[in-house]
């Protein structure tokens, strides 16, 4: 945020809230690096949540080739393939939408009178769905897994650098927030550092909407990382093999159970067809020949989910909020 947006009022605010102890730099703004996120602004005035120091602006991206930025949809090349994800991912967000995490925390979690506003999307695409966002994260280490792994048969495992088909290149490449928000005019960037889940803040992880074709390759700065087998284990391992970025959490199971049914629901066929001019006929027969069948898939909560899920909330969620989320202001992304 620039030194501009701070006025004597913030300063204030700050003082009456319960950062008053922190210190307060020489250009009368306060970070408090006990903090791990703090609240932005979203043009539908409410509010969401930005992993990472307030006035760190660093975004980084791993990858274990120099590929160009495309989001994971877009590489999917089948029609029919395209439906299927497409529709997995709205049922996941439909499912989510009737969780006690998007009921309770819409207005439970709140900045200046502001509540929060989810990007499903974003979730979506952290639980692995198939969107139009690119993954990015706020830190670098995060981004070394992802350049020294590749996702092969389900699971993330050490990239093999004598495997000369995959022609391996480990790449960090490097944006300063800012910047990248100024390029694409405040549209494609979309804050996703906490979304009510422990998965995408585990990533640390925020995503640059892709949808429209926005080209943002030339914004980042590419580090070439040593090929370096130990090295490549060692980061492996440093995060027990993948397991600390994809903990099973209380959302797992149903994602599971929504990737692998093969019921497809007719409604969402509906609005696929429709929405992406596709002939309805044609891709019916073809998911009839794929054993898909057309039904309502029901994701409905036992008494005992709903308990678990309200416990994760009041447990975990609200109190990380409380303690580690910075509440003096709600301002616009950098």
């Amino acid at each position: 945020m620039s030194l501009k947006e701070y006025s004597v009022q913030d300063l204030l605010t700050t003082l009456i809230t319960k950062n008053l102890a922190n210190p307060i730099n020489p250009f009368f703004m306060v970070e408090d690096l006990n903090k791990e996120g703090v609240f932005v602004e979203t043009d539908n005035d409410k509010c969401r949540i930005m992993i990472g120091n307030e006035f760190d602006g660093l975004l980084f991206r791993g990858q274990n080739r120099d590929w160009d930025f495309t989001s994971s949809y877009s590489r999917i090349t089948s029609p029919l393939e395209k439906c299927i994800h497409w529709i997995k991912k709205e049922e996941f967000k439909e499912f989510f939408r009737t969780t006690p995490f998007f009921y309770r925390l819409q207005t439970e979690i709140k900045c200046r009178g502001k509540e929060f506003e989810f990007d499903l999307e974003a979730l979506a695409q952290h639980y692995e769905f198939k969107t139009n966002y690119l993954d990015i994260t706020k830190d670098f280490t995060i981004a070394m897994f992802f350049a020294y792994t590749d996702y092969i048969n389900g699971q993330y495992v050490p990239i093999d650098f004598q495997n000369k088909d995959k022609n391996y290149e480990p790449h960090i490449y490097i944006a300063n927030l800012g910047i990248l928000n100024v390029a694409t005019n405040n549209e494609d960037l979309k804050v996703v550092g906490f979304q009510a889940s422990p998965r995408p803040l585990a990533q640390k992880a925020m995503a640059i909407n892709l949808s429209d074709g926005a080209d943002v390759k030339n914004l980042f700065a590419k580090i070439s990382l040593p090929k370096n087998e130990y090295f490549t284990v060692g980061i492996y391992n440093s995060f027990k093999k993948g397991y600390k970025l994809f903990k099973p959490d209380i959302l797992s199971p149903f994602v599971a159970k929504i990737k692998e049914s093969t019921k497809i629901s007719p409604v969402l066929l509906e609005r696929y067809c429709e929405e992406f001019n596709v002939e309805s006929a044609e891709i019916k027969k073809e998911l009839a020949e794929n054993n898909y069948i057309l039904e309502n898939a029901i994701h409905k909560l036992s008494k005992e989910e709903t308990k678990n899920m309200n416990k994760c909330i009041d447990n975990e969620i609200l109190p990380y909020i409380r303690n580690y989320i910075g509440h003096r202001r709600v301002s616009k992304p950098l």
